[in-house]
């Protein structure tokens, strides 16, 4: 009754101010009734309080992970220079100079996150990025893995990214590496990586090993037995020398789908391949002129990202 009686007297004040006052008061006399309908909203408790999520669909979710990718610098089709270098203390290393950015991305089945898989020259990192969608709309990372000093010193390297299912219902992100030396020392490099992808858009490493050598008896037994365990597969001896050996990668021969690749040649291997040993001689020795004393990094060859699903 009170709240009645408040009403009809603000109704009277009202009627007095329009006719005294014009258009200003009756703009100011509006704020009034506001705030008197603010007053009786206030007293019901009992209404819910909605989030920004709440109010987003499914749809409006989706299309914020759709329009993410646009902003982000790509890598597709880009160069970098590698650079070699020598330490008398710790050995040989190398130095990437080139572009930093987003080499490809993925809309998992089991997830309505988004992954990105970005390489940062400067630190020589790959890192995988789950982004899903905040309270205010925006795009977040969830979660990542990062794989670090990942490309290394090398004549010819290819890198492979591609998905893999297990039958236990795993949905992996594969990442297979190989590298091989030749003019500057003999040996094979080969690595497997796993990343796996939870149903709540989470990402979790659960394998990653490798091993480097060259005419060693069985030398893929332990990396096999580890990744066959990883998978719960049984990869044969015969197959996994042929990604070893020959660089026909576990990836190709499953004719998995390739998300991106990386590729790399040196400047030594280019002319050893043509037949120029004493040309390729003449680069790969500054390495090791004088193995007491450091060497200065110095133009080794250039590398390539290939994305083509991606561009």
């Amino acid at each position: 009754m009170k709240k009645r009686t408040v009403t009809f007297l603000l109704s009277m004040m009202v009627a007095a101010s329009v006719v005294a006052c014009g258009e200003t008061d009756t703009k100011q006399t509006s704020t009034g009734e506001s705030q008197v309908v603010t007053e009786e909203t206030e007293t019901n408790n009992d209404a819910p309080i909605e989030t920004a999520t709440e109010q987003l669909t499914d749809e409006e979710k989706g299309q914020i992970l759709a329009d993410y990718p646009t902003g982000l610098e790509k890598l597709a089709d880009k160069t970098f220079d590698m650079k070699a270098g020598y330490k008398a203390s710790e050995g040989l290393y190398d130095k990437i100079d080139g572009p930093s950015g987003t080499l490809y991305w993925q809309y998992p089945l089991n997830t309505d996150n988004l992954v990105v898989a970005k390489y940062d020259s400067d630190e020589n990192a790959l890192t995988f990025e789950s982004i899903g969608v905040d309270e205010a709309g925006k795009a977040v990372v969830t979660s990542d893995v990062v794989l670090e000093d990942f490309l290394g010193i090398s004549d010819d390297t290819k890198v492979l990214f591609s998905g893999l299912n297990t039958t236990s219902g795993q949905n992996l992100i594969m990442v297979e590496y190989r590298d091989v030396a030749y003019t500057y020392a003999d040996g094979v490099t080969y690595n497997i990586a796993l990343i796996q992808i939870g149903d709540d858009g989470s990402l979790t490493k659960v394998f990653d090993d490798g091993l480097c050598g060259s005419g060693d008896e069985d030398i893929t037994a332990d990396l096999r037995a580890g990744f066959n365990k990883a998978i719960a597969r049984d990869y044969s001896k015969d197959t996994f020398e042929d990604a070893f050996y020959n660089g026909n990668l576990l990836i190709e021969q499953e004719n998995m789908p390739v998300a991106a690749s990386i590729e790399f040649k040196s400047e030594s291997a280019k002319l050893a391949d043509d037949g120029d040993w004493e040309g390729a001689s003449g680069i790969s020795s500054k390495l090791y002129e004088n193995p007491d004393a450091d060497v200065e990094p110095f133009d080794w060859g250039t590398g390539k990202f290939v994305a083509d699903s991606y561009k």
